[in-house]
């Protein structure tokens, strides 16, 4: 038996926080200007336009729309099956979000509206097309039958279109610190983005975004020269 514990003498490495990937608004601009008009085109710009997760996105019914705002009350993920006789690797979950922030009111712009009013009109064009081979899951964003568009279909379409726009690779999570980043830098107020966002705390809002694209800096920095 030991009679100190080794560890309390560990000195544990510190942690490095990952680098947060985002557009610059230049680069965002180019970004949505080579979006495709479709269903995954039109999700993209939506993430851009309220930050929210690709599950959470996924799981967003017209039930959930009202008016001006909507309300996030389900994911929907890809998760591994770990059972032996599993017929796939894979299946797809509906939950609830994991915690009584995660179901939260979110405004809409009124470009978000106009966007949500296309992907209506659009799809319901496309529902009276498939006739019975349409799925009624009351989906926003869904395939072309109805089922729901999982975040590796819109990662395809993301890396294809940042290719079009001579963009650095990313990932669907760089739209939603985009979408932090511009709120930080318009002015947004921390605790309205940390709700937004679900993060529990502000501290962790600020850490994560309380930096600036190099546009901003060179504007922010010649304001400067009136004292020099």
């Amino acid at each position: 038996m030991l009679l100190h514990n080794p560890g309390n003498h560990t000195i544990l490495p510190k942690m490095e926080q990952p680098e947060i990937r985002f557009f610059t608004l230049s680069e965002q601009k180019r970004f949505i200007a080579a979006l495709p008009d479709s269903t995954a085109g039109r999700a993209l710009y939506f993430i851009l336009g309220t930050g929210l997760r690709v599950a959470e996105l996924s799981g967003l019914r017209w039930s959930d729309i009202h008016g001006s705002f909507f309300t996030v009350v389900q994911t929907i993920r890809r998760n591994r099956n770990y059972q032996e006789d599993a017929k796939t690797r894979t299946f797809l979950e509906t939950t609830a979000p994991k915690t009584r922030a995660g179901r939260r009111t979110i405004p809409l712009s009124s470009k978000m509206q106009e966007l949500l009013a296309l992907q209506r009109r659009i799809q319901l064009e496309t529902r009276l097309a498939k006739g019975q081979r349409w799925n009624a899951n009351d989906l926003v964003f869904c395939s072309d039958i109805g089922t729901p568009y999982e975040g590796r279909n819109l990662g395809r379409v993301l890396h294809r279109t940042l290719e079009q726009a001579g963009l650095e690779q990313m990932g669907v999570h760089a739209l939603r610190h985009t979408f932090a980043t511009r709120a930080i830098e318009s002015g947004m107020d921390v605790r309205t983005l940390s709700e937004i966002l679900v993060h529990t705390k502000i501290a962790l809002t600020l850490q994560l975004y309380a930096h600036s694209s190099m546009e901003t800096k060179i504007k922010e920095l010649s304001k400067m020269d009136a004292f020099l």
